[in-house]
């Protein structure tokens, strides 16, 4: 991820970039991925098969088979940094 964002790209391709990642580290990845867009415009293409990351985009084109079978635009996504405050700490009762 840190090479991707290096060079401040104008476009990114990310491919299921939450995929393998917990909670937490998925939200993170989201967060960055949002800021940049914020700070800088940039364009963001990301692919995913999980419903809960789409929340996320500001447009979400659906394929099957494909062909699109759907596109809408998303007034006002889900903000990752604010699901990442609203998490317990890492560890949470009783870490060591």
């Amino acid at each position: 991820m840190a090479r991707a964002l290096a060079n401040n790209p104008s476009l990114l391709l990310a491919d299921e970039p939450t995929g393998q990642l917990d909670t937490r580290s998925g939200l993170e990845v989201l967060a960055l991925i949002q800021e940049l867009h914020r700070a800088t415009g940039a364009t963001v293409v990301m692919v995913t098969h999980d419903p809960e990351v789409a929340l996320f985009c500001r447009r979400v084109v659906r394929l099957r088979d494909g062909r699109v079978v759907g596109c809408e635009e998303v007034a006002e996504p889900a903000d990752a940094a604010a699901r990442l405050r609203e998490l317990p700490p890492e560890g949470g009762e009783g870490a060591a």
